[in-house]
């Protein structure tokens, strides 16, 4: 195969043919010609998304007709911290070992890449129009959060408590040293992140993420020991696709640098506590909890019940919190949309906290 594209312009019609055959896409058709079209204003944070419009020499059936490029960011120094943290090979290693093991609706992967370096990823990814990305400020309806809870459930029930989880050493365990570093939290993390975004905290997110560093030694064992899976690490809307009016298809997840190993209800308190709008989802949320529930049971996970799924559930927004501080401190209030969308996650976010009772639930620990 010739050298590897490390951005869109460098993709050539005899490059895609190579990489089309190579994973027996296609077969005895040559890709003629390629259009390129840049997808939204995505200058960088994670990385660049192009649509590639392609022209073949003859027909052949399941030949794709446009796809998804995506590379990484163009930020040079964002790009080596990225890969230090191996989001880069995540996402590659997931499409490559996991994908083929799992029901859940995603892209197909057409080819895939990554160098020693873990810098330079490629992904040729199935173009999932029609279907459209969902709205995080607006939140989703009942029905849409039942297909994406239904898929989750699908995804977690394929590795549940699974033996092959300890291969996937490129996938970080959630209660590990490493991820959950006290030091690093009450260090330098909460500070910036409660200095950041002071003015946008409740009362009981600024209790709950503060308790939670001081017990991070003991919620991590907790962690540690509820049931194993691979979980997707950044569920919510922007990173899923819904179809409408039978266009498409009616759902699909994408974006998988940040998955994980850890309980499968740290996605569900994730996606819950910033997908619905706050008195649509305490309206729905112990249906769309049992149906999680009946799906894993449906999908092979015994011995675990529903009661036990719903402690595990209060138990997952310690990582929510901590997702939160993490990231938080980070946040570009000069972005319009990400400001309206923090704001928005904040104010979901410290219902679900007050309703689930997460500040009783630290003095649970406290008072070991």
């Amino acid at each position: 195969m010739n050298k590897i594209p490390t951005s869109a312009d460098a993709i050539t019609a005899e490059w895609l043919t190579d990489a089309l055959r190579s994973t027996s896409t296609i077969h005895t058709a040559t890709v003629t010609h390629r259009r390129l079209e840049p997808i939204g204003d995505i200058e960088g944070f994670m990385g660049e998304l192009t649509r590639v419009t392609l022209s073949y020499d003859r027909p052949e059936e399941n030949a794709p007709h446009t796809l998804i490029a995506k590379f990484p960011t163009n930020d040079l120094e964002l790009r080596a911290a990225l890969a230090v943290n191996r989001l880069y090979e995540r996402e590659v290693r997931f499409y490559q070992n996991v994908a083929n093991q799992i029901k859940m609706r995603i892209p197909r992967c057409y080819f895939s890449h990554i160098d020693e370096s873990g810098q330079n990823p490629l992904l040729l990814l199935e173009d999932m129009a029609p279907a459209h990305v969902g709205d995080q400020i607006a939140g989703c309806s009942i029905a849409e959060a039942e297909l994406a809870l239904i898929d989750l459930a699908k995804f977690h029930a394929a590795f549940w408590n699974s033996p092959q989880l300890k291969t996937f050493d490129w996938a970080r365990v959630i209660s590990s040293p490493d991820r959950m570093n006290q030091g690093q939290y009450q260090g330098y993390k909460w500070p910036a992140f409660f200095e950041k975004l002071e003015p946008l905290l409740s009362d009981v997110i600024v209790d709950v993420t503060r308790e939670y560093g001081k017990l991070m030694p003991q919620i991590a064992e907790k962690m540690g020991d509820r049931p194993q899976t691979m979980i997707h690490g950044d569920y919510r809307l922007d990173n899923l696709f819904f179809g409408q009016a039978g266009e498409g298809v009616p759902f699909a997840a994408i974006d998988w640098q940040t998955m994980k190993i850890g309980s499968g209800t740290c996605d569900v308190a994730y996606f819950l506590s910033d997908n619905l709008e706050i008195n649509l989802r305490r309206q729905a949320e112990d249906h769309l909890l049992n149906l999680y529930h009946k799906t894993l049971l449906e999908h092979g996970v015994q011995a675990y019940s529903f009661e036990q799924c719903l402690a595990d559930y209060r138990l997952s927004f310690f990582f929510r919190v901590h997702i939160l501080v993490e990231g938080g401190f980070l946040f570009d209030f000069a972005d319009s949309r990400q400001a309206k969308l923090m704001q928005v996650r904040l104010e979901r976010l410290s219902a679900i906290l007050k309703d689930q009772d997460i500040q009783g639930l630290l003095s649970t620990f406290s008072d070991q």
